[in-house]
C-alpha cells in the first residue's frame, strides 16, 4: 500500500443549480441552460439530467447573472440573479410553457437569501466588494475588514483564540506565517500590515465553524479570499494618505503640559522645604552642642 496525503484547499468560486419542468410539473431531461456573467460576458453551458435538474459547479463569484433555458417544443424562459457569493449556492427553477415563440420575452428577476438557506454551513461572514469599498480602514489591511465579523475580538483573533491558529487563504493557496517568527500573517516582522493589497481582494469570507470537511487546518478562524481576475472595461483605483496640523489636538496636549508644569513646580516646592528644614535642624544641632560645652580652666 501506498501512503496518500490530502491537501485542504479552500473554495474560489460559488455554485448555480435548479430544476426545469413543464406546467404540469414534469422534469425536461436534456434542456438547454446557459448562465452568463454579464460584468465579463462569461458563458457557462450544461443540460438538465433525467430528472430536470442541472447545476454549475463552479461560477465566478459576483454578478449580475442572465440564466437562459430552452428546449424544443417549449418557449425560451430566462432569469436573472443580482449576485453570486463566494461559496455559496443559488438555486433557480423554471417553468417552462408548451407552444411557439410567439408570446414576448419574458424577465424574471430573483434575489437568494444570503443569511438563511439550506447550502449555509456554520458561522460566517461574507464581505463584498461593495463593503470593502464602503468600510473606513487606517491601515489598509484584512484586519479593518475582519471587525466586521461578530466573532473577531482584535488582533486577528475570532473567538477569543490566538491569531496563530487562523487558517489565510488566497485564491485557494495557503498564506499563513509558516515559520512562526512573527504575527499570524507572512511579513508581519518587516512592519507589513497586510499580505496582499486590499485594491487586489474581489471578496472574502470569514469562517468560524464550518460543518463543511473541507474546510479545516484552523482552529480560529479561517479567512478566506478571491482576488479580482478583471472585467471586459478598464478600471482602476488610486488611494492618498493626507495628515495634517487639523488632525491633531490641542486640548489633550495643554492639559498634560499644565499638569506636567504643576507637578515640577510641587517638587521644587518640596526640595526647598527640605533644605529649609535641614538647614534649621543643623542650626539648632550646633547651638545645643555649644551650650552643652564644658567650661576648662
Amino acid at each position: 500500500m501506498l501512503p496518500m496525503v490530502m491537501f485542504a484547499q479552500g473554495t474560489t468560486s460559488g455554485s448555480i443549480e435548479g430544476t426545469v419542468v413543464d406546467t404540469q410539473g414534469e422534469p425536461l431531461p436534456g434542456a438547454n441552460v446557459v448562465a452568463i456573467h454579464q460584468p465579463t460576458g462569461t458563458r457557462y453551458g450544461t443540460a438538465t439530467r433525467p430528472n430536470g435538474r442541472y447545476s454549475f459547479k463552479s461560477v465566478r463569484v459576483g454578478g449580475p447573472y442572465e440564466i437562459q433555458v430552452t428546449f424544443v417544443g417549449f418557449n425560451a424562459n430566462k432569469k436573472e440573479i443580482s449576485e453570486v457569493q463566494l461559496s455559496e449556492t443559488v438555486e433557480v427553477n423554471f417553468t417552462l410553457e408548451e407552444g411557439e415563440m410567439t408570446l414576448d420575452e419574458i424577465s424574471v428577476v430573483a434575489q437568494a437569501d444570503e443569511t438563511f438557506n439550506r447550502d449555509r454551513t456554520g458561522a460566517g461572514t461574507n464581505i463584498s466588494s461593495e463593503e470593502i469599498s464602503q468600510t473606513p480602514t487606517l491601515s489598509r489591511s484584512l484586519g479593518d475588514f475582519t471587525r466586521l465579523t461578530p466573532q473577531a475580538t482584535g488582533g486577528g483573533s475570532f473567538g477569543g483564540d490566538n491569531d496563530r491558529y487562523n487558517n489565510l487563504l488566497v485564491d485557494g493557496a495557503t498564506l499563513n506565517d509558516v515559520f512562526g517568527l512573527g504575527e499570524g500573517t507572512p511579513g508581519s516582522q518587516a512592519g507589513v500590515s497586510s499580505p496582499i493589497s486590499i485594491d487586489a481582494i474581489e471578496e472574502f469570507n470569514v469562517d468560524i465553524a464550518p460543518f463543511e470537511v473541507t474546510n479545516n487546518n484552523f482552529t480560529g478562524g479561517q479567512i478566506n479570499a478571491v482576488t479580482k481576475s478583471g472585467t471586459n472595461t478598464f478600471t482602476g483605483s488610486a488611494y492618498y494618505q493626507l495628515r495634517n496640523e487639523s488632525f491633531v489636538g490641542n486640548y489633550v496636549f495643554l492639559k498634560m503640559l499644565l499638569h506636567l508644569t504643576s507637578s515640577i513646580l510641587v517638587l521644587h516646592w518640596v526640595d526647598l522645604s527640605l533644605k529649609t528644614n535641614s538647614s534649621s535642624l543643623l542650626a539648632e544641632s550646633l547651638n545645643e552642642k555649644q551650650h552643652r560645652l564644658p567650661v576648662v580652666f
